[in-house]
């Protein structure tokens, strides 16, 4: 584990990574990324937790009336491939860990 600045929001997604070896995680603009054996699956921004996001785990998102992380420069809006994971979707730790296995190979096929 990083010995960086940490948070409770944190704290408690490794908790909940747990099962899944190789995780880590680290400070990035204000905020922190997860990753799986060095690579980026998710953020965190504003206690929030954003997952990395394609066509095969859109309709996931858009099905439980999440959206994309997004944030201004120079007065545009700009959205990545990560999408907000709403706050209930913690209660069914295996079903959380399920998205984030998909999330995980959404980042492996992006890398190819």
């Amino acid at each position: 584990m990083s010995k960086r600045v940490r948070n409770e929001f944190l704290d408690y997604i490794l908790e909940l990574l747990e099962p899944m070896e190789g995780i880590s995680w680290g400070s990035m603009f204000g905020g922190f990324v997860i990753r799986q054996n060095d690579l980026p699956f998710g953020l965190i921004f504003n206690d929030e937790l954003y997952l990395k996001v394609n066509d095969s785990n859109l309709n996931d998102y858009k099905s439980i009336g999440s959206e994309p992380f997004s944030y201004s420069k120079k007065g545009k809006t700009i959205s990545i491939s990560n999408w907000r994971v709403p706050g209930e979707m913690f209660d069914d730790p295996d079903n959380f860990l399920e998205w984030v296995k998909k999330a995980v190979r959404v980042a492996q096929n992006s890398k190819k």
